[in-house]
């Protein structure tokens, strides 16, 4: 069996630094960048909905409201995991995530799936200033070989003016001299 083998973009994170779960994707891929944007402002709206879909009465008991939060908690923990898996493949969130609910809290009082969003901002905000940078390359080298070439086709219009002017002048003494 033959290989093709490329650069493809794809960087390769190892989730908690486990050789065992490693999560690769293209930080400059603009689909992919567009997809984390989507999940942050899909996020927003689905998570207000699905906490107002769960609120409890104003004189709702200690149970009924840890069971509110439970079933907002899993429902939460279902969209954004589909989000997640929408955006970066199939499994992603498994991976990245295993059984734990999404929502859950980590020491730094944050949800995991923020922290998990968070870390991979540096990842995007790198591959935007790697293009930016590139793009700036592309265009200097672009107006330095623009440059270079304009006074050569600069002197061979001219030349070419020249040589049609002449042709011209020829043509027309010429034609004086049959008259």
């Amino acid at each position: 069996m033959k290989n093709l083998n490329f650069d493809d973009g794809n960087i390769t994170l190892y989730i908690q630094g486990d050789p065992s779960r490693p999560f690769s994707f293209n930080p400059a891929n603009t689909k992919m960048y567009e997809g984390f944007q989507h999940i942050i402002a899909e996020s927003e709206k689905e998570l207000l909905a699905i906490d107002e879909r769960n609120k409890t009465k104003k004189d709702a008991t200690e149970d009924e409201e840890i069971d509110a939060y439970v079933k907002a908690s899993n429902e939460a923990d279902k969209f954004l995991r589909k989000e997640l898996d929408n955006t970066f493949g199939k499994g992603t969130s498994n991976l990245i995530f295993g059984e734990q609910n999404v929502c859950s809290l980590a020491r730094n009082g944050d949800f995991i799936f923020s922290n998990f969003l968070m870390a991979l901002v540096p990842h995007f905000k790198a591959a935007a200033e790697e293009r930016e940078k590139k793009l700036k390359d592309q265009i200097a080298t672009a107006k330095k070989e623009v440059a270079e070439e304009l006074p050569e086709k600069i002197i061979e219009e001219d030349t070419k003016l020249k040589a049609e002017e002449k042709e011209n002048v020829d043509t027309d003494t010429s034609e004086e001299l049959k008259d």
